[in-house]
């Protein structure tokens, strides 16, 4: 509610609509009305990023193409970490906003130049992943540059993955989260702001958001040489310690390959398929890129389209995968 008070009290061009929302338009005038700044310097102090990022979904799409041109502007008073972070789960968002655009959006100005300008904020974030403003590796020691840009590397191809895995699964949303942060602007019977793209036309805008992604992929792991890989063979993977960075990433690109069977227009990206393919290194057909214990790490982590291959392996099971599903059986 805290958020949204914020929000419906900023001078967004959209703010006398908003106040015409039948749950929330009346707070519209309690405050004295803040800036689009001051907005989002509020958000930076109070770390409430999270909320924006997730109100992405919820709101009118005009609104959402204001607000991401605002953080744009200023997301470089953030910690870099943090706008690291901010970075890549807004792409994630945007991405899923525009998956279910055929499901209806509201917009008060024409949405396919609302759809552009999104386009183009979503190409301006992922530049920044890989800008010298955010590449603070200039006067590091070599190692060091591996390692930061190894980091980078698994991240872009996690929440690619993330992207790509939006794309099979059922839409839903959280209840909770429709009551908090969907804003309208109110059942006005002379305009109506309510839109439906074609599903074709949502198609293209994926195909689009794709294809920059993994430019922005294959741009980052094309130059990777033998002695990068070293370094990240003997760096221990921050979020998995069981693992080394280089076998994060071999299993981020895994999964990579496996959606792009998946994908016409990706499968077409040739060389984004043999530097991925080069990153996992030689294996055996009948081999499987994952260890047991690297299937039941990712499962724990709700990446459950392992359970499949989990069970299909079930000669190789051990002590330590008997433990593991024994105490999942239930989500088996």
């Amino acid at each position: 509610m805290y958020y949204n008070f914020l929000l419906l009290n900023t001078n967004f061009s959209s703010q006398y609509l908003l106040k015409k929302d039948l749950i929330f338009g009346h707070v519209v005038p309690i405050w004295p009305t803040l800036s689009p700044y001051l907005f989002v310097k509020i958000i930076w102090y109070s770390k409430c990023e999270d909320l924006l990022i997730e109100s992405i979904m919820h709101l009118p799409l005009d609104l959402c193409a204001e607000i991401l041109k605002t953080i744009i502007k200023h997301i470089d008073e953030l910690a870099i970490p943090r706008a690291r972070r901010l970075i890549f789960l807004l792409i994630y968002k945007i991405y899923n906003k525009f998956l279910w655009l055929h499901l209806g959006t509201l917009s008060e100005q024409n949405v396919t130049k609302c759809v552009h300008q999104i386009i183009m904020y979503f190409e301006i974030l992922l530049n920044l992943l890989v800008s010298p403003k955010f590449v603070t590796s200039c006067n590091l020691p070599s190692e060091e540059k591996h390692l930061q840009h190894g980091i980078l590397v698994k991240n872009i191809l996690h929440y690619i993955n993330k992207c790509m895995y939006s794309k099979i699964r059922s839409y839903s949303e959280s209840h909770n989260l429709l009551k908090l942060f969907t804003l309208t602007y109110g059942n006005n019977e002379h305009i109506n702001y309510y839109h439906m793209l074609p599903i074709n036309a949502v198609k293209c805008i994926i195909i689009k958001l794709d294809h920059i992604l993994a430019t922005l992929l294959l741009n980052q792991i094309k130059d990777v040489d033998s002695f990068e890989y070293i370094v990240w063979k003997n760096i221990v993977d921050n979020e998995n310690t069981m693992i080394s960075l280089h076998r994060a990433i071999i299993m981020e690109c895994h999964y990579l390959r496996e959606f792009m069977k998946q994908n016409d227009f990706l499968m077409k990206n040739e060389q984004l398929f043999l530097c991925l393919k080069q990153l996992i290194g030689p294996i055996k057909s009948e081999e499987s890129i994952l260890t047991l214990q690297e299937l039941c790490h990712d499962i724990a982590k709700c990446k459950l389209r392992d359970i499949k291959e989990l069970i299909k392996r079930y000669k190789e099971w051990d002590l330590y995968t008997l433990d593991f599903i024994s105490q999942r059986v239930i989500m088996l």
